[in-house]
């Protein structure tokens, strides 16, 4: 598991129905896994933008959680992501983009991260010619 924060100014208030769209896909590295040039395999779900987030907003002064509709201002937003197996089939580096939108399909806020995926099990680090996963520490 893995949390992505997002950090900035609420211009103004969105009704409920609000979704985060979440895509994970083999980003910059597709044909190093086998994926043909301009194919971007990956898995996609859509979830309640209020059901997912904890929202934290300045409010006189102090931090709240309170509901989930924003007030215009500061706000950390907090979202959770999970590296199941399924999504990410083997270790490697993969692309994962939240993309928030209100009910009429306007943007709150996108953002891409290109993430290293490392199993507790080093034997499956191995990938499928049984080399090993290079990868830079300070890349991790």
């Amino acid at each position: 598991m893995f949390n992505f924060n997002v950090y900035g100014t609420v211009l103004g208030t969105f009704g409920h129905n609000a979704t985060l769209n979440a895509t994970v896909d083999c980003g910059s590295h597709c044909e190093m896994y086998g994926v043909p040039p301009g194919e971007r395999r990956g898995e996609h779900t859509m979830l309640d933008f209020c059901a997912l987030v904890d929202l934290q907003q300045p409010l006189e002064g102090r931090k709240s959680n309170g509901t989930c509709m924003p007030e215009p201002g500061y706000a950390l937003i907090t979202a959770p992501g999970y590296a199941w197996e399924w999504v990410f089939p083997w270790p490697g580096w993969f692309n994962v983009t939240f993309d928030a939108k209100t009910a009429s399909d306007e943007r709150i806020f996108c953002v891409t991260a290109e993430v290293c995926v490392k199993w507790e099990d080093s034997k499956k680090n191995d990938d499928v010619d049984g080399n090993r996963l290079h990868v830079h520490e300070d890349e991790v």
